[in-house]
């Protein structure tokens, strides 16, 4: 009877789990699809490319460049930005889904 029970209860867990998440990876393709409405990013400031995309998970320093990385689960994009902050180049970008 206590089996029975607990076979139910997680076959409603993975019904709901379904329902409200029924593909994993549509929220890295959304978050990456900001990036690639931008467009060509020539141009652009890193505090404009941030109003539009969200913090940066990591900022760090390369010589005299800044490289801000954004990150979620099967989608990262790196992209380095110049002294003064314009974009310079997608240094790295990985996408699984």
């Amino acid at each position: 009877m206590q089996l029975a029970f607990y076979v139910i209860l997680l076959i409603i867990g993975i019904v709901i789990l379904v329902l409200v998440n029924p593909d994993p990876a549509a929220g890295s393709r959304k978050f990456a699809k900001k990036f690639s409405n931008m467009g060509n990013m020539t141009g652009m400031h890193m505090n404009n490319m941030i109003q539009r995309v969200g913090p940066p998970y990591s900022q760090s320093a390369i010589g005299d460049d800044t490289l801000l990385q954004w990150m979620r689960p099967g989608y990262h994009i790196s992209i380095l930005f110049d002294k003064n902050g314009f974009f310079r180049k997608i240094m790295h970008e990985s996408y699984a889904g």
